[in-house]
């Protein structure tokens, strides 16, 4: 497949991607079917915000301490602005850890990450899906319900 010019060609790092969506999605999935959803232009869509509100005031978890560290230290860049790139400003809370996960899957989905850089991309796509499955762990019961309903 030569059209992924720029693209990992490895299927470990191809797999690494594909497990990143499917894990992003089905976590969207459980937060809608999980009770986090709001209808927005006509569509019914994760509610983020919702989901922030509910893990505010939450500790981290001992065990999301590398990730975090890995991301306070790297954070991802949010397009601001079409030349204009950002990095997530670095918080110790749960609201940072969804921003980066959210940002690292938009980045990737819309295309704001081409080309892929080898010597950072896999690494933050690995931490993401941690932090992602710690927020399954760590968050609110429905939406891991939810979660592990969806594998089956």
């Amino acid at each position: 497949m030569n059209g992924w010019v720029g693209w990992p060609q490895e299927e470990e790092l191809r797999n690494l991607l594909l497990r990143f969506f499917l894990d992003f999605a089905r976590f969207e999935f459980a937060m809608k079917t999980g009770g986090f959803g709001v209808v927005l232009h006509g569509a019914y869509q994760p509610s983020w915000r919702a989901l922030k509100a509910v893990m505010k005031g939450r500790p981290l978890p001992d065990g999301l301490k590398a990730e975090c560290q890995y991301v306070w230290d790297r954070p991802p860049n949010k397009q601001t602005d079409r030349y204009e790139w950002r990095p997530v400003e670095p918080r110790d809370d749960w609201a940072f850890v969804i921003d980066c996960v959210k940002t690292v899957r938009n980045n990737l989905f819309h295309g704001g990450k081409v080309p892929f850089r080898p010597n950072r991309d896999p690494e933050l796509i690995r931490q993401c899906d941690r932090m992602l499955m710690a927020l399954v762990a760590h968050g609110p019961e429905g939406v891991a319900l939810q979660f592990e309903a969806a594998e089956r």
